[in-house]
């Protein structure tokens, strides 16, 4: 701006100095903390012509700081102070203000504090005590500290060390600080060590630590527990945008629960991570679209459903700038406006000052006086936003300030106004200017009236008489009064230009034809109706650059300003432009002509019909250009959304089909050249069914428009006034309460309502969406030798699979495949599960074991989104049955019969339509073979449902990829349900895809055994109508009266399973399994209608109780339903298959997988080979495991054992067996021989005591690098060693070359040459153990595992002395190692009392009695039994100040009792000596005793030696030596002692790293009592 303005000034001839106001360069921080006697600075530039010159101010105080002595400076030709020396009464509020004549810039204010930490509250130890197995919570409030402390957790070890205790997901902190653990083992006692909270304050470098607080665990066997909420955040969660968003979950359970995290209205964010063990999500540099509902799950084996919590997730924001005041240079006359915009949450308040004062506030409160800004007409303020000062003058230069703050901080900006003087230019020759006479001209334009000399040479042109062209003699060509020519063809034009600085700035245009440069124009804008214009042109000539054109900003500003306008938003308005031509002195000589009116935005689908489950586009057309800065992206979000929507699951929505966002979003051109005027657009709208039949017809959609990057200020957040009408028609008795089936052996029933059966084994489609990636598959096997039952059920879903099959009796419930996580799988006790997929349809399946047949119900309940696209054996779900035997090719079997049920009993099959729909490569080979991915394609992210809802007060868009998980739940299933969807963490896990092809293989050869057995079920004979009906009578009877209890919602649905039994009645009268098989599908159906329909549930209030208590499979006839719609089993039945298995029955096994394990085989050190999972033929509750243990030894030894052990039942089939504590490294048995890994054989019993025959077994090898095994042996190859369970090849090294492979040693590591390894840490030559601790050093010719001590060296507690040196406290003891190397030697004539040191014969300084006889003792004071007084004095017994003390006692005693007079009188006492020895008194001044005292300052053979630490330079000091010491020891001059640099405390070697090599010259006695924590980072997984 100042190179331009320079370049312009001067081509305009300009005349005066060139000032401008100062400018703020350089800010100080916000926040700036400070500790006492440490300089600190806080930051102030400026810039401005003339230079500034600076104030501060603190509290709003002006501050000098040039008095406040030497502690305080400013630096040279800026504002920046210096505290070298900060104290407690300098902090405050500061703000540096910079001021050169022309105006005064203010800084941001600076909150100035001391950094400080305070200390916990002492208090006693207190004693916990806790249940095995429960939970515990180990409260801390932490001391107040500036800045915030860290806080974590510790334990104190047995020599008064703090060591940071590790997290794990067992035990954690809550965010507030406390310490959590969710399932109390006894290990958590620590031998009675104490746990205690650590405040840390970083900046200060210090922490505190709280009272200690011990565990004791009571009870010898743990108690199990489900999960359970133990601590988790608050439910409403507000966060600052671009902070770090953090909710926590922490469960109580035993086992230890897993916690896994889901958005609920769609996706976690790109930005969220996992942290502390899956307890924490964190959201990094969270935005305002992050808000929303979150939910963390808690799970372990004991829970029946997950124990959740819900977040509400709101987003706030510290104020932003969308549009920031510039810097302005204007002339005389000129208008200025500032325009100072900010956004936030909550929405930020807006402060003006002006040189830093503030103008007043609504309030009253009094601002700014200055005569240019204070009641003067020319300054306006127009809303909060907006200033402006009109017709400048030359002392209207200032600065001016702007401030956007809410409760989340704020934002400032300090800007100028700069007013100059103009002078003619080179061709205004001839005249001298009015006032309205700026630029530079060659020919008059309308605005240059006003007194003339005489005309300029370049005054030509075509000229009409003006009311001031006095003094003129026209020329030739300014004759005559033309006739005024009309504009025509006039249009309302958006464009933009190209600005100096690079940058683009928007225009209203109003374009004509018929131009005539002669003639003067009048241009006005103006919306709808209204004939006022929102904002006008002076009067100019065309010839006049940009005399038809405003800036869009401008125009903005001025409809704002309008009060009876700025009420409705700029784009609800219809815009036009018009042109006047006028006279010079602005009279109309022609009607105005206008353009025709223009929509900014507009919405062209008023109205939409549409199919529920359909879709439909709105149509809107933007008819302005959107240009974006350079390298910047902008544009537009149009949002649409029903008003009266909560978007909660209990009915139908709108949604919007899209990536992101709840409608559309328009980006704007990043160049000119791809500008367009007008685009149409569309918005892609759908129903959102949440899985209910109780669903919305009609709405009205809102459309809101709202800007994000540099946009036009129109594109502020505003709500269309046109809605949009949406109708949906729904045939609700055409998909509602219809389903597909595959019941039995198997029927089959189509959505349509057609009926055959599947007589053959294999893999088929039975249901495949047309346009989603959505199918389900099931296999058949044959059963009873006759015909096929359902065994296998595959569910596809994008990239998800998941899979229940029991084909050939190999039992697998198995998450295949979980890559999208847009599938919802959940589990009901006797072997039912229902799935929820992305757009709404839901499956159930269920496995009976029967007398008959072992089969599967399979029934498929579709949604909206089904009609019209479905294909398979489901048909085409139409409305249309004789259309459903469509084959994959598309030909169409026509079934037979006038009704559509009577071919059915004809048992002629469409066998050619099932086998059109048979699968080659199900997807489970697919899978076995690793190429899902291949074949599989992903949900598209465009088919998103995107809906709007209300948070904070703003509408945030939220998109899921399908419907609403929290739609699925039901009060039917409450408390029975457990979600097995998410136990697939990582589905491209390779230990996870190892254990699918184990189990898939099994599954792959009973599928080529079922294809050699597959035949046609034999053609039954001729029946009778008679034996036909009558079968169909004995099903409906039992349907009726002993399955369905009264319910009759389902009215004459539940035809459909009558006919299936009826057709299997025919067949065998004596089938059992028909009627049941029947009886169970009309439960699940019954149930299913309760579930989806809660109209239902308020209209059969009693049916609906019913269901909620009914058991689908009727306890398998071995219980009773109770209330809760659980078995009670009789007998040893058990209640988790529903009573279906005995738990005395021997279960049989099919093998193992899981755990890493391939082939039979397991490498530990690859896997962990920790759990496996048994296949078994059926588990119950009770299941336990015996293991048989066979531990393989290098020496080709074997060491077997048995042990039982509990083990986990899922699904009813899978038993999960931990193996871990028996198969890790083993212990040696000599150093010649070692545990080479282990082969384990499992048998499980289903009531602990009756086991299976047959135990299915795995070689488990540490380490397969140098492990063979040909099941039998297990081998070490002879070029390794195997340390610690690990191969390592023959002279490799560990540890930084520390450790050797040495064969001769080869089961544990060899120390390498020139490494000493002592407790644990290895060390190089010559290392020392420590700082303190250097003359202790690796010496590995001298000992590899023991520090060896430099010669003339004393250790004494903990410290290393050289000969002759000591303590600088204790002078009086030095090391001698002519003596003893371990402890202190006492000089000759000195006595060590009371932790002083004294020479022979000196007094007690407090007791003159008293004395140091060395000879009788060198630690006890000595009494004079030779001076009266001192035997008056053990009489009498005190001298004067220990009367005055015994006086003073007494009181004390009285108001404080005998403690508080103790401590005083021992205080005194101390003092007294202390005093005594550091002052040298010579005199007792009492008036009693007026005598001379003995002298205590040190005699002249008492020796002092400077503090020494080993290795530094030996001062010249003899021990023995008489007059050794300095004078100044015991006096006040300390010079010697300040002058001692104080060193660092040392950081201990840390394990197992190499020991360091410590400089001698940097020991010293003062970092003898310093210690290292170390501090476990809980997000470190």
């Amino acid at each position: 701006m100042g190179l331009q303005a320079l370049i312009l000034l001067l081509c305009l001839g300009l005349a005066a100095a060139v000032n401008r106001p100062p400018n703020m360069v350089k800010h100080p921080e916000m926040d700036i903390w400070y500790k006492p006697m440490e300089s600190v600075e806080i930051a102030c530039i400026a810039e401005g012509i003339p230079n500034p010159i600076y104030k501060w101010k603190r509290n709003g105080i002006d501050f000098n700081p040039s008095g406040n002595d030497d502690r305080v400076a400013q630096l040279p030709n800026q504002g920046t102070i210096v505290f070298s020396k900060p104290e407690p009464k300098d902090a405050g509020i500061f703000q540096c203000f910079a001021d050169n004549g022309h105006g005064i810039v203010a800084s941001v204010r600076v909150n100035f504090r001391e950094a400080k930490l305070a200390r916990f509250p002492i208090e006693e130890r207190r004693v916990i005590s806790v249940q095995a197995g429960d939970a515990t919570t180990l409260q801390c409030t932490p001391p107040q500290s500036f800045p915030p402390a860290d806080v974590n957790w510790v334990i104190k070890e047995r020599d008064g060390r703090w060591q940071a205790i590790n997290f794990d997901k067992r035990v954690s902190m809550d965010i507030e600080g406390r310490l959590r653990i969710t399932n109390v083992q006894k290990s958590d006692e620590y031998g009675g060590r104490a746990y205690a909270c650590m405040a840390l304050n970083y900046f200060m470098r210090d922490n505190s630590i709280g009272p200690e607080i011990q565990i004791q665990v009571f009870g010898s066997t743990e108690q199990k527990h489900p999960a359970a909420e133990l601590w988790t955040s608050p439910s409403d969660q507000f966060f600052a945008k671009g902070t770090t968003a953090r909710l926590k979950c922490i469960f109580s359970g035993n086992p230890t629960p897993d916690v896994y995290w889901e958005r609920i209205n769609g996706s976690l964010p790109d930005r969220a991570s996992i942290k502390s063990f899956g307890q924490e999500m964190q959201i990094s540099e969270v935005q305002m679209e992050d808000a929303g509902q979150y939910q963390c799950m808690g799970l372990n084996t004991e829970s029946q459903q997950y124990a959740t919590k819900a977040f509400d997730v709101y987003i706030e924001s510290a104020p932003e700038w969308t549009q920031e005041p510039n810097n302005q240079e204007k002339t005389e006359g000129e208008k200025a406006t500032f325009i100072c915009k900010a956004f936030g949450v909550p929405a930020p308040m807006i402060q003006w000052f002006i040189n830093g004062v503030s103008l007043a506030d609504s309030s009253g409160n009094e601002g700014v006086r200055d005569p240019r800004i204070y009641n003067n007409p020319r300054f306006h303020k127009v809303g909060d936003n907006n200033i402006t000062l009109t017709n400048l003058t030359l002392e209207d230069h200032m600065n001016i300030q702007c401030n956007a703050s809410n409760k989340l901080g704020y934002v400032f900006s300090n800007v100028y106004l700069n007013v100059m003087s103009w002078t003619p230019g080179p061709n205004m020759t001839g005249w001298t200017p009015g006032p309205n006479m700026t630029g530079n001209w060659t020919t008059p334009g309308p605005n240059m009236t006003g007194n003339w000399t005489t005309p300029g040479t370049n005054m030509t042109g075509n000229w009409t008489d003006g009311s001031d062209m006095t003094g003129w003699t026209p020329g030739p060509t300014m004759t005559g009064i033309p006739v005024p020519i009309s504009p025509v063809d006039v249009d309302l034009e958006w464009t933009y230009k190209q600005q100096t600085d690079g940058s683009y700035k928007s225009f209203a245009e109003c374009l004509f034809e018929n131009k005539n440069e002669t003639q003067y124009y009048f241009v006005g804008w103006y919306v709808d109706a209204v004939s006022t214009p929102v904002y006008k042109t002076g009067i100019s000539k065309a010839n006049v650059a940009g005399f038809n054109a405003v800036s869009v900003s401008t125009l903005i500003v001025a409809y704002r300003a309008t009060s009876t306008l700025s009420q409705t938003c700029a784009i609800n308005r219809r815009w036009k432009c018009a042109v006047t031509v006028v006279d010079s002195t602005g009279k109309a000589l022609l009607p105005a002509v206008a353009s025709k009116h223009e929509d900014i935005i507009k919405i062209e689908t008023t109205y939409v019909t549409m199919n529920r489950g359909a879709s439909a586009e709105i149509q809107y057309s933007v008819n302005v250009p959107i240009l974006c800065q350079p390298d910047k992206q902008c544009g537009i979000n149009v949002k649409v959304y029903d008003e009266s929507d909560d978007y909660k699951c209990e009915n139908s929505t709108v949604a919007v089909r899209h990536t992101k966002m709840c409608g559309d979003v328009v980006s704007g051109a990043n160049a000119t050249t791809k500008l367009t005027n007008s685009s149409t657009n569309s918005i892609k709208i759908t129903t959102k069914n949440n899985n209910w039949f109780e669903l919305k017809d009609n709405f009205t959609l809102t459309m809101e428009v709202e800007g994000f990057g540099t946009v036009d200020e129109f594109w502020d957040n505003c709500k269309l006034d046109t809605k949009v009408k949406v109708h949906v028609e729904d045939y609700k008795n055409y998909w509602m309460h219809n389903y597909c089936y595959a019941n039995n052996d198997p029927r089959i029933g189509t959505f349509d309502g057609a009926y055959f059966s599947l007589n053959m084994a294999g893999n088929y489609t039975l249901y495949k969406h047309k346009t989603l990636p959505i199918r389900v598959e099931i296999e058949t096997e044959i059963c009873n030798g006759v015909g096929a039952c359902t065994c296998g059920v595959t569910v596809n879903a994008g990239k998800d699979v998941f899979a229940i099959n029991h084909c050939g009796g190999y039992h697998m419930i198995k998450t295949i495949q979980n890559t999208e996580k847009i599938m919802s799988v959940r589990e009901l006790p006797g072997y039912m599960h229902t799935f929820y997929l992305p757009q709404g349809t839901m499956i159930n399946v269920d496995y009976h074991v029967g007398v008959f047949w072992k089969t599967m119900n399979v029934q498929i309940f579709p949604s909206p989104d089904d009609m019209d696209d479905t294909e398979g054996l489901c048909g085409n779900f139409n409305n249309d049955w004789e259309d459903d035997f469509t084959h994959r090719d598309g030909t169409v079997t026509v079934p037979k019969g006038e009704r559509y049920w009577d071919w059915f009993f004809s048992f002629e099959d469409p066998n050619d339509f099932s086998e059109s729909w048979r699968e080659e490569i199900p997807l489970l080979k697919l899978a076995q073979d690793g190429n899902l991915d291949n074949v599989l394609n992903p949900w598209d992210d465009n088919a998103k449902y995107c809906v709007c809802p209300l948070v904070g007060g703003l509408r945030q868009p939220m998109c899921h990829r399908k419907e609403d998980k929290t739609c699925t739940k039901s009060k039917v299933y409450a408390g029975k349900e457990k979600v097995i969807i998410g136990e697939t963490k990582r589905s491209v896990d390779s230990q996870h895809m190892d254990d699918i092809a184990e189990r898939l293989g099994m599954l792959g050869r009973m599928r080529e055994m079922n294809k050699l057995q597959r035949k046609k079920r034999a053609t039954p004979s001729n029946y009778t109508t008679a034996q036909i009906d009558d079968a169909k009578a004995k099903c409906e009877a039992y349907l009726k009266d002993e399955c369905m209890d009264g319910i009759t919602i389902l009215g004459n649905k539940t035809e459909k399973s009558s006919l299936d039994c009826a057709r299997d009645l025919v067949l065998n009268p004596n089938a059992s399994d028909a009627q049941q098989g029947s009886c169970r599908a009309v439960k699940t159906t019954i149930v299913t209608t309760f579930v989806k329909d809660k109209e239902a549930q308020e209209v059969y209030k009693e049916q609906f109780d019913k269901a909620t208590k009914m058991c689908i499979d009727d306890c398998n006839g071995h219980g009773k339903c109770n209330d809760k719609g659980a078995c009670d089993c009789t007998g040893d039945y058990d209640p988790l298959t529903n009573c279906s298995l005995s738990r005395s029955q021997k279960p049989t096994l099919s093998g193992l997988s899981g755990g890493g394990l391939k082939d039979g085989k397991c490498d530990r050190k690859k896997t962990g080979c920790n759990a496996f999972t048994i296949a078994t033929s059926g588990c119950t509750s009770l299941s336990k495991c015996k293991t048989n243990v066979t531990t393989h030894y290098s020496d080709g030894t074997k060491v077997s054992s048995e042990k039982e052990q509990s083990c986990t039942c899922c699904n009813g089939f899978d038993v999960e067996y931990d193996v871990s504590a028996f198969t890790g490294v083993r212990k040696r048995r000599s150093s010649d021989t070692a545990s080479l890994g282990t082969t384990v054989g499992v048998a499980v019993s289903n009531d602990g005591s009756t086991y299976s025959d047959s135990a299915s077994s795995v070689n488990i090898i540490l380490d397969s690098t140098c492990i063979t095994s040909d099941g039998t042996n297990f081998v070490l190859d002879a070029e390794y060693c195997l340390i610690d369970g690990v191969c390592y090849a023959t002279a490799s090294t560990s540890n930084n070359g520390c450790y050797t492979c040495d064969m001769a040693n080869r089961f544990k590591w060899t120390i390498s040459i020139g490494f000493c390894e002592i407790g644990g840490i290895c060390y190089q030559t010559f290392n020392a153990k420590s700082l303190a601790l250097s003359c202790l050093t690796c010496v590995p010719t001298t000992s590899q595992t023991e520090f060896t001590q430099t010669a003339d060296t004393c250790v004494i507690d903990n410290q290393c002395y050289n000969n002759n040196g000591f303590d600088m406290a204790t002078p009086c003891r030095y090391c001698n190692t002519g003596k003893t190397a371990t402890s202190w030697t006492m000089k000759d004539d000195t006595c060590f009392i009371s932790d002083g040191c004294y020479s022979d014969k000196a007094d007690n300084p407090s007791n003159g009695c008293l004395y140091c006889d060395s000879k009788n003792s060198t630690s006890d004071w000595q009494t004079y039994t030779n001076k009266t007084e001192c035997q008056s004095k053990e009489k009498a017994g005190v001298s004067g100040g220990i009367i005055a003390a015994a006086v003073i006692v007494p009181i004390l005693v009285l108001v404080g009792g005998i403690a508080t007079g103790i401590f005083i009188y021992k205080k005194m006492q101390k003092k007294k000596i202390m005093d005594a020895r550091m002052n040298g008194s010579l005199y007792d001044e009492t008036p009693k005793n007026g005598r001379f005292r003995t002298r205590v300052t040190p005699t002249p053979y008492d020796p002092v030696i400077p503090a020494t630490p080993y290795n530094l330079p030996k001062d010249e000091v003899n021990p023995d030596k008489l007059n050794s010491s300095p004078d100044n020891l015991y006096s006040d001059d300390q010079t010697t002692l300040l002058n001692l640099t104080p060193i660092a405390a040392p950081k201990m070697p840390t394990v197992p790293t190499i020991g360091a090599t410590f400089p001698a010259q940097q020991m010293s006695s003062a970092g003898r009592s310093n210690i290292m924590l170390s501090l476990a980072d809980e997000t470190k997984e």
